[in-house]
């Protein structure tokens, strides 16, 4: 095996450093109130997720349903 153990927690490292990065600079927009939230690190990191969105629930109105994360820069 080429690289062996150490090179698959490498890969892992990134792929956590790169979505804890993303989570940091992405917000939701809740379809149902339109309110704009911030889901914390760990909540992105965790939650179920398919086809690039994430199921978080809303603060303002407790809507829980899939929403695809907005760049913080849009």
């Amino acid at each position: 095996m080429t690289g062996g153990p150490a090179a698959g927690l490498v890969i892992a490292a990134l792929a956590l450093g790169w979505v804890a990065v993303r989570g940091s600079r992405s917000h939701f927009v809740c379809p149902k109130c339109g309110a704009a939230f911030k889901a914390g690190i760990a909540t992105f990191m965790l939650t179920p997720h398919m086809m690039g969105k994430r199921l978080v629930r809303c603060p303002n109105c407790n809507n829980t349903e899939y929403m695809a994360p907005v760049s913080d820069s849009e």
